[in-house]
C-alpha cells in the first residue's frame, strides 16, 4: 500500500530519475515512462522537462562558485573543493589556500566514481590566491601528525573520507554524524548550521550536507516524501554524478524510510545491504539500531582522539574492540536479487498483504539459492588496470578466477565476487606475475577458500579448459598461461598479455578459427592484436580490460577490430562485461552496452 505518500506523482517522477541516472541505460527510460504515462500524460510532461534540465545543467556545468579551496595536496597536483564538483589542477599550493583560477588550459574532463565527484583536470597558468583558511591547514598538519592506521580510521569515521582499504567498509559512510546532525537540525536548525560551517571550515564539504541545507531550507513547511522528493531533483539538477554516490544514496533511503510506514518491513534492511555491499548481516535486521548508537560513540571518541590527541594506542584498542564486537554480531551471506526480482516478490508481497517474518524468510532463501548459477557464464571484471576473469559453471558446479587484477583495486574485485555469493574458488590461475594480474592473490586468501593455484600450464579439462602451449620467451608478457575455454557452444581465448609473436605461434600451431570471444592480448596495446591473428579467429566479439592507463587501448587496435567488424566491449567504457552461453544464443552485457549473436 502506497496510501502513506501525500503526492503520488512526485514520487514516481523523483524515483524513475533516480532509476534512469542510476542505470543509465535505455530501456529503463522507456520503462518509466510507460509506467507514468499509465496513470497521468502530466507526469509524463513533467517528467521529460526535469530529465532536461538535468541533462542540460549537468552538460553546461556552469560554474556558480569562481572561489574554490585547496583541499588535498600530493607531489604533483592539488584538488580543490567548488562544493558542487571538484578540480585537479597542477600547481604547487598549500591546503586551506581560498584561490581563482584566471585561466586554465583543460588537461581531461572525467567523472571518477570512486571520489563520487566529477573531476576537472586543469594545468593552473594564473592563479591567483585570495587567503588562506589556516583551519583547512590545521585538520591536515593533524591528521598527518598520526600514525597511518589512526589516521585512516580517523578520516574514515569523522571525514567520510573514500579509502581503498576494503576493510575500513564496516565502519560506516559517515552516517554516525549525519544523524547527530538530523537530530540537532529537528531540536535548533540554527546550532545545526553553526556545526555545519564548523565543519566546512575545518575539514570541508560532505556530500550528505546537500541533504541537511534542503531540509533547512524547507523547515516544516513541507513534509514527508514530498520533501526527499525535492531532495532528489535538487541533487540530480546539480551534479547527477552524485546519484551514483553508496554514501548520498543511503542518505536518501534513510530519509524515506524515516519519513514512511516503511521502517516498519525489516525486510528491506537485508535488501538494501545486499544491493550495495553484496552482503548481508541477516542479525542486523534486530539490531541495527544498536549499531547505529555504536557508531556515534565511535565517532565521538573519534572526535576526542583527534581534538585532544588521546593516546593512540588506546584508540586503536578500542577500534578493535568495536571490529570484534562487529565481527561477533555478523552473520553474513554473500549475493544480491537482482531488482527485476525484487520488483515482483514486493508487488506479490503488497497484494498478499504478507507479514513481516516471511518477507524476511523470503529474501534469505533468494539470497542463498544460486539465482545467478542457472547458465554458465564468463565475466571480465572491471577492475581497473589490470585482468581478472571469471568462469561459473551452472549450479554451483565450479568457480574459476584467472588472474586477479592489482592490488590496490582488490576492493572492486572483492564485491564482484561477493555480488555472486562466492565462497570458495575451485581454481584461481595466475597467467604471469605482473602485479596488475597477481596482485590480489594474497588478498583472495584471506577472503575466500582457494582450493587450487595454478602457475604453470595445466588443462582443466573438467571446466573444458585448455592450455595453449605457445613456447619459452625471454619475458613474462610473452610467457602468459594462455586458455582456451570452450564450453556450452561458445569459445573465448584468453591469451594473458601475449604479444603478436605469440599471436603467430597460436594461429600456426593450433589452427584456430572461429572463436567467438577474445580477451585482447596486453589490455588492448600496440603490442597485441596483430591484424592477420584478428582475421584469423572470425570472432563476433572483443572485450578490453583496462582503465585506459598507459594509453590502453592502443587506436591501431581499436581499428584492426573496427576493420574485421569485431563488437567491442572494454572494462573502462562499458563496466564488467558478462557472457551467457544460453542454448543457442549468447548473450553479452555490461553497464550500458548489450550484443546478443547466433552461435
Amino acid at each position: 500500500s502506497m496510501k502513506y505518500l501525500k503526492n503520488l506523482s512526485l514520487f514516481k517522477i523523483a524515483i524513475f530519475l533516480i532509476m534512469n541516472i542510476y542505470f543509465q541505460n535505455i530501456l529503463m527510460f522507456l520503462l518509466s515512462l510507460l509506467f507514468i504515462l499509465l496513470t497521468s500524460k502530466k507526469d509524463i510532461f513533467f517528467f521529460i522537462i526535469l530529465m532536461v534540465l538535468i541533462i542540460f545543467s549537468n552538460i553546461l556545468n556552469i560554474d556558480l562558485i569562481p572561489l574554490g579551496i585547496v583541499e588535498e595536496k600530493t607531489d604533483n597536483y592539488v584538488i580543490i573543493d567548488k562544493l558542487f564538483y571538484k578540480e585537479m589542477i597542477y600547481a604547487d599550493l598549500n591546503v586551506g589556500d581560498v584561490i581563482i583560477v584566471r585561466s586554465q588550459n583543460k588537461v581531461e574532463e572525467k567523472s571518477l566514481l570512486k571520489y563520487n565527484y566529477r573531476y576537472k583536470e586543469y594545468n593552473g597558468d594564473n592563479i591567483e590566491i585570495i587567503f588562506s583558511l589556516s583551519t583547512r591547514n590545521f585538520t591536515h598538519k593533524r591528521l598527518d601528525s598520526f600514525s597511518e592506521d589512526s589516521r585512516a580510521f580517523l578520516k574514515r569515521i569523522l571525514f567520510n573520507t573514500y579509502s581503498e582499504n576494503a576493510e575500513l567498509e564496516y565502519l560506516g559512510y559517515g552516517f554516525a554524524f549525519y544523524y547527530i546532525l538530523l537530530t540537532i537540525n529537528q531540536k535548533n536548525k540554527y546550532i545545526c548550521i553553526l556545526f555545519l560551517i564548523i565543519y566546512y571550515l575545518f575539514y570541508g564539504f560532505d556530500i550528505k550536507f546537500y541533504l541537511i541545507i534542503t531540509d533547512i531550507i524547507l523547515n516544516n513547511k513541507i513534509k514527508g516524501t514530498d520533501k526527499l522528493c525535492i531532495k532528489i531533483i535538487i541533487i540530480l539538477i546539480i551534479n547527477y554524478h552524485l546519484l551514483l554516490n553508496n554514501s548520498i544514496l543511503l542518505s536518501f533511503i534513510f530519509s524515506f524510510f524515516y519519513n514512511s510506514e516503511l521502517k516498519e518491513d525489516k525486510s528491506l534492511v537485508l535488501v538494501i545491504q545486499s544491493f550495495f555491499f553484496y552482503e548481508t548481516n541477516v542479525l542486523s535486521i534486530f539490531i541495527y539500531k544498536y549499531l547505529i548508537k555504536l557508531r556515534i560513540i565511535l565517532f565521538i571518541i573519534s572526535l576526542s582522539t583527534f581534538l585532544f590527541r588521546i593516546d593512540e594506542n588506546i584508540y586503536l584498542n578500542i577500534i578493535n574492540i568495536f571490529s570484534f564486537i562487529y565481527s561477533k554480531i555478523t552473520f553474513s551471506i554473500r549475493g544480491y536479487i537482482p531488482i527485476f526480482i525484487l520488483i515482483i516478490i514486493y508487488t506479490v508481497f503488497n497484494y498478499l498483504n504478507t507479514n513481516i517474518n516471511i518477507r524476511i524468510m523470503t529474501v534469505i532463501i533468494l539470497l542463498i539459492l544460486p539465482v545467478n548459477t542457472l547458465f554458465p557464464y564468463i565475466s571480465f571484471f572491471d577492475v581497473g588496470q589490470g585482468n581478472a576473469t571469471y568462469i561459473n559453471y551452472p549450479l554451483d558446479t565450479g568457480h574459476i578466477l584467472i588472474d586477479t587484477g592489482s592490488g590496490y583495486n582488490y576492493h572492486k574485485l572483492k564485491k564482484e565476487l561477493f555480488k555472486r555469493g562466492i565462497y570458495n574458488l575451485d581454481y584461481v590461475i595466475i597467467s604471469h606475475e605482473d602485479e596488475d594480474h597477481s596482485g590480489n592473490l594474497n588478498n583472495l586468501l584471506k577472503d575466500f577458500r582457494v582450493k587450487n593455484i595454478i602457475t604453470e600450464g595445466i588443462s582443466l579439462d573438467d571446466y573444458h579448459l585448455s592450455y595453449l602451449y605457445a613456447g619459452e620467451y625471454d619475458n613474462d608478457n610473452d610467457n602468459s598461461l594462455i586458455y582456451l575455454y570452450d564450453y556450452a557452444g561458445l569459445s573465448v581465448l584468453l591469451p594473458g598479455d601475449a604479444s603478436k609473436k605469440v599471436e603467430d605461434v597460436l594461429i600456426e600451431e593450433y589452427e584456430l578459427k572461429d572463436i567467438d570471444i577474445l580477451l585482447t592480448g596486453h589490455h588492448g596495446s600496440g603490442t597485441s592484436s596483430d591484424p592477420y591473428f584478428i582475421g584469423s579467429l572470425n570472432l563476433k566479439s572483443a572485450v578490453i580490460s583496462t582503465n585506459g592507463k598507459y594509453g590502453h587501448p592502443d587506436r591501431k587496435t581499436l581499428a584492426v577490430l573496427n576493420k574485421y567488424l569485431v563488437n567491442t566491449f572494454s572494462t573502462k567504457e562499458n563496466g564488467t562485461v558478462s557472457v551467457y552461453s544460453i542454448k543457442n544464443y549468447c548473450f553479452i552485457t555490461s553497464r550500458n552496452k548489450v550484443f546478443i549473436f547466433v552461435k
